[in-house]
């Protein structure tokens, strides 16, 4: 669970990770003999009552399998407070 608070009213938006459409890439390395890596993408967009828009973007990437390799996430018009970490 993340909650997203909007920078311009500070109302928070309780945002459920399983709910977020996750879109997942795999690609093989076969030169170093540790398995595929995964990217794993979502997105998060809502407009404040105030008419603020809220952006969140997760990107992480996954290598080798059970190891987050990265972490990135991407916001807009709010803070957030939480991970959605897809593994």
């Amino acid at each position: 669970m993340v909650k997203a608070i909007c920078d311009e009213c500070q109302k928070v938006y309780e945002v459920s990770c399983s709910d977020l459409e996750w879109e997942t890439t795999s690609y093989e390395k076969h030169s170093d003999g540790m398995g595929s890596e995964t990217h794993y993408n979502a997105e998060w967009e809502e407009t404040c009552t105030c008419e603020n828009n809220l952006r969140v973007s997760f990107f992480y990437v996954e290598y080798p399998a059970g190891f987050l390799e990265t972490d990135e996430t991407t916001i807009s018009g709010c803070s957030i407070n939480g991970d959605c970490s897809p593994i």
